[in-house]
């Protein structure tokens, strides 16, 4: 997940109204899909950047490369690569170790050793173990901190995000895990069980089994050609042994780099990072190479998988260079015009017309030559071969004739966006850093901006010709065979915790009023070109004064598909030229209120006020467009009817909550019923009676000042009025 192709899909998902799973990678925990980062180009450049320290730099580290963002140090004994990235925002910092070893470099009988590893890695070292009292979890959970580890095709990478006066504490625990993990046999007893239920689910999963089969189909000969996870027998028969040998071979500081991003001065950095790893030696014998090329493919490949289901899936992969290929600029951009927003070709294509309730193109930039996919999640009634046809005449255009100056614009300024949103937070920076380090060069992501931007029209056509034919094509379908569908007290309160921040974060932080009641907090952050609004207001499902839940649902949903100066489809054109994103949702893990979103460049903040005001006080609902929404909620529901996750959980609810309760999740049948029974006045008058400006809570981030804030808001919501605060 951590792919900048896989980020950008992450988010184009939500916008093309994907709705399913997307999970790329296995870790230990939950992984967040995270970007790569851009320096800032013309006319995005931060407002103020950093001043560098001045304190000596220890004399273990020389000097690789100094840039505007980071610097490349390496340790003069062991061979050790640091990446030092000051961002002074919040007083935190994110400190990482990436192993340049995946499922790339495993043998056949001995797949899904990186990840299981991985696993192992956090069952104990020489200072941190349970017999110690000092496990990993135990003392990074005593800190608030934030920590994964994630196993991909090219590397594996292990992270803490803390407060800035703990760093000390990740550095030990890394160094520690760095040569003196225990990997033991019982410990891989228990872990085995946990990465064969993984397994399990992704057996449950329609996109797990497209993406495992297409990868076994396109890679014949390339070690890409098994799952990150590994396949089921290796997993259920791999030794300690065979993964201490492993560990043995990989784990060692010239097969690694040290990322610390954050709240932290360079030289004291350094200096950490010396005194935990400087005295570990360099690995005894050279680190294996993969060198294996996979043959060109010579003829269009095609599997099936047929299980219990409801919905089908399709996946079409073609072959593209390696990551750090000189056209992977070109495919990036190509992907976002085929399915990266509404105005999509791909969306316009399938998801407007409700034939699929997804669909999503993306790159897997790789160390080796990777793939280009493209995953549509059929609706109801739809055929496989009908949405591959549609998918396939896209291609057939772009190979035929370059787009227009309009359409590549719009591509540009949204991935323009996205780079420059990939600089917010140390775990973002990480976790781009990562995937370039994986790649080959961590200079890639400071370089892609620039690289993005020297993308011509022909070379959208030229790189579409040569790359996305039927030659180099898997096809993989997933096709349901049908089945039975499966169709409080008071809490007691509990007083605060401690609090691990070195400081009060309150500070920085600056509060302002908005007209009618609102309330804006503003954390300004000079060091990324972008700004953030989120807020909520009361409107949520628990307002739905007669219970019927779907009002509040459907009535947010609504809210972005046209104002009174846009119609939907304006609507789009105007936040997708200007690279903006909105978001609006009622949920019910949140029944109080409706939360939303916005993004863009810290420019655009007048024009995410405005956009933001008009859709949320004056959306004129037009009935044309509640048939469609009502068309994909029905649509989901029937996928919901499969999920083995969904199907739990609201069993799950109904035992928990009583009838009437926001969070007691109904059947699928009670609220098929109620969407298709619903009309256009019952969301007018819910609108009416619950929408207002008074219960607005405003959070804005980046690259902006308090006071402008709260004029720019000020002016956009003075009309506004309405809405209870509580």
């Amino acid at each position: 997940n951590g792919l900048r192709s896989s980020f950008v899909a992450h988010r184009a998902l939500s916008r093309s109204g994907w709705v399913g799973t997307f999970n790329f990678q296995h870790s230990t925990f939950n992984f967040q899909p995270c970007p790569l980062l851009p320096v800032p180009g013309p006319g995005i450049m931060p407002r103020s950047m950093i001043e560098r320290g001045t304190m000596t730099i220890s004399n273990d580290f020389e000097l690789v490369e100094r840039t505007d963002c980071a610097n490349e140090w390496r340790h003069r004994g062991n061979g050790l690569t640091a990446l030092v990235w000051p961002t002074p925002v919040a007083p935190v910092v994110g400190f990482g170790v990436v192993y340049r070893v995946g499922s790339r470099h495993e043998v056949t009988g001995h797949t899904g050793a990186t990840h299981i590893l991985e696993h192992l890695m956090f069952k104990g070292s020489k200072k941190f173990n349970q017999q110690l009292g000092t496990e990993v979890s135990r003392q990074l959970h005593r800190i608030g901190a934030q920590f994964n580890a994630t196993t991909w095709l090219d590397r594996t990478n292990y992270y803490e995000v803390l407060p800035a006066e703990h760093l000390s504490l990740a550095v030990d625990i890394e160094s520690d895990r760095m040569r003196n993990a225990l990997v033991q046999e019982e410990a891989l007893a228990s872990e085995r069980m946990v990465v064969l239920n993984e397994l399990e689910m992704g057996e449950n999963e329609p996109f797990d089994l497209l993406m495992k089969g297409s990868f076994a189909h396109a890679y014949l000969e390339h070690p890409y050609h098994h799952p990150t996870i590994g396949w089921k027998g290796d997993v259920e028969t791999v030794t300690a042994e065979v993964l201490r040998c492993f560990y043995d071979t990989f784990y060692h500081p010239d097969n690694a780099t040290v990322l610390v991003v954050g709240d932290v001065e360079e030289a004291s950095a350094l200096a950490e990072v010396a005194r935990g790893f400087g005295t570990l030696p360099r690995a005894p014998r050279p680190i294996p190479e993969v060198r294996i090329r996979e043959s060109q493919q010579r003829g269009e490949r095609r599997f099936e998988v047929r299980r219990a289901g409801e919905l089908g899936q399709l996946m079409l992969t073609w072959h593209i260079p390696e990551g750090l290929h000189p056209d992977i600029p070109a495919l990036a951009v190509l992907t976002t015009m085929l399915s990266d927003g509404v105005t999509s070709r791909l969306y316009r294509r399938l998801v407007e017309p409700n034939r699929c309730l997804g669909v999503q193109a993306f790159t897997m930039d790789l160390h080796d030559p990777g793939v280009l996919q493209v995953v549509a999640s059929l609706a109801p009634g739809v055929e496989h071969g009908e949405v591959e046809d549609a998918i396939r005449t896209e291609i057939r255009k772009l190979r035929t004739a370059p787009p227009d100056e309009h359409e590549m614009s719009r591509a540009l300024a949204q991935i323009r966006t996205d780079l420059a949103f990939h600089r917010e937070s140390p775990g973002q920076i990480m976790s781009a850093l990562t995937e370039s380090i994986a790649m080959g060069d961590w200079r890639r992501f400071p370089r892609e901006l620039d690289a993005i931007s020297k993308v011509s029209a022909e070379d959208i056509q030229r790189v579409a010709a040569e790359y996305l034919t039927s030659q180099s094509l898997t096809v993989g379908s997933f096709v349901p065979e049908t089945s039975a569908g499966n169709g409080g007290g008071r809490r007691t309160s509990v007083g605060p915790r401690p609090c691990y921040l070195r400081a009060p974060f309150s500070d920085r932080v600056a509060e302002r009023k908005l007209p009618h009641g609102g309330r804006a907090a503003v954390l300004a952050n000079p060091h990324a070109p972008t700004v953030t609004v989120a807020g909520t207001i009361r409107a949520g499902t628990a307002c739905a004064a007669d219970g019927r839940f779907s009002v509040p649902s459907l009535c947010a949903a609504m809210l972005n598909r046209g104002t009174e100066s846009f119609r939907r489809m304006e609507l789009a054109r105007e936040l997708e030229d200007h690279g903006l994103q909105l978001g609006i949702r009622a949920s019910a893990s949140s029944p109080s209120t409706v939360g939303f979103s916005a993004q863009g460049l810290a420019d655009q903040l007048p024009r995410i006020a405005t956009l933001l005001a008009e859709v949320r006080w004056r959306p004129p609902l037009p009935p044309e467009e509640l048939e469609k929404l009502r068309d994909r909620v029905l649509g989901s529901l029937v996928r919901e009817r499969e999920e083995t996750r969904a199907i739990a959980y609201g069993a799950l609810s109904r035992h928990l909550y009583p009838n009437g309760h926001p969070q007691r999740k109904r059947r699928v049948e009670v609220r098929e019923r109620e969407v298709q029974a619903l009309v256009r006045d019952d969301l007018v008058e819910f609108h009416r009676s619950a929408y207002g400006p008074a219960s607005l809570v405003l959070a804005v981030v980046g690259d902006v000042e308090a006071d402008e804030v709260a004029e720019i808001f000020g002016n956009a919501f003075r009309d506004g009025d309405g809405g209870v605060f509580d």
